[in-house]
């Protein structure tokens, strides 16, 4: 698969709302305590960039949950898997593009328990990072979970799915996260710019999407009376219709983490 090369821009912290939604919410994933995931299996992390910062940001939450977790970070990029193994001996990371076939055979079997890929797909057009979610899916187990969409340079507007790996090897897209961590002010609309790639043009009108995202602005608008910025965000998000299936995720550390899970999955673009 053609595509641009990725700059690699790295930061701390640029991640942690993912980071909380999977401690907070795939607990059980990270415990292996569903019956159908096999114990060996890793997380992978794909993309790990100039500085493997988030990887590690990642790694260091997973295993407060549960010890025992191997994580992978991979990249394409031999120069910055070397200098993140030679700084890090600790951890494990491997050269590959996670968006190449046979990928999986060089990371190992089983394959992973969860895949997080974010800003990897970013360069592509929405058929193409349709293509993209299937390569990555193709490193998951059966079982196992994909985190995949685009954050800003700074991690402070964040999009992405949640998809569930199917025993058929189908990718359910259970659900699409939504995380702001105020410091650009907030607004329903800020999230268009930072929606996964295959989801990029779906902010049309009769799209459920672009519904959502109209009748969260509403209900934004109906509240401005709150003057704190996050009670008004949770205030806006509790104040949809209870058929739009999004709520917020009370995630330590994360008062602006939000998860859109609709009924009968999230529509493709």
């Amino acid at each position: 698969m053609k595509r641009a090369r990725l700059r690699g821009r790295t930061r701390s912290g640029r991640l942690v709302a993912l980071d909380a939604y999977v401690t907070t919410c795939l607990g059980g994933l990270l415990r292996g305590t569903d019956p159908v995931l096999d114990p060996a299996s890793p997380l992978l992390d794909v993309g790990i960039g100039e500085r493997p910062d988030t990887t590690l940001e990642l790694a260091r939450a997973c295993r407060r949950v549960s010890c025992g977790l191997r994580i992978i970070g991979v990249d394409a990029d031999q120069r910055r898997v070397a200098a993140a193994q030679s700084n890090h001996p600790q951890e494990q990371f491997a050269c590959c593009d996670a968006l190449a076939e046979g990928t999986r055979e060089v990371l190992g079997r089983p394959g992973a328990r969860l895949v997080r890929a974010m800003n990897v797909l970013r360069g592509l057009s929405p058929l193409q990072a349709r293509a993209g979610l299937r390569r990555l899916g193709d490193l998951l187990m059966p079982g196992g979970v994909l985190l995949e969409g685009t954050c800003d340079r700074t991690g402070s507007s964040l999009c992405a799915h949640v998809m569930n790996k199917q025993a058929s090897g189908e990718l359910k897209r259970s659900a699409l996260l939504f995380s702001t961590d105020f410091s650009r002010g907030c607004g329903p609309w800020m999230f268009r710019d930072e929606l996964p790639s295959d989801l990029r043009r779906s902010c049309y009108r009769g799209h459920p999407l672009h519904s959502l995202l109209a009748e969260w602005h509403q209900s934004f608008l109906r509240h401005r009376g709150i003057t704190d910025i996050r009670a008004r965000f949770a205030a806006s998000v509790a104040g949809l219709a209870d058929d739009q299936g999004i709520r917020m995720v009370h995630a330590r550390m994360m008062p602006g983490l939000v998860i859109w899970e609709p009924a009968g999955g999230v529509p493709e673009g």
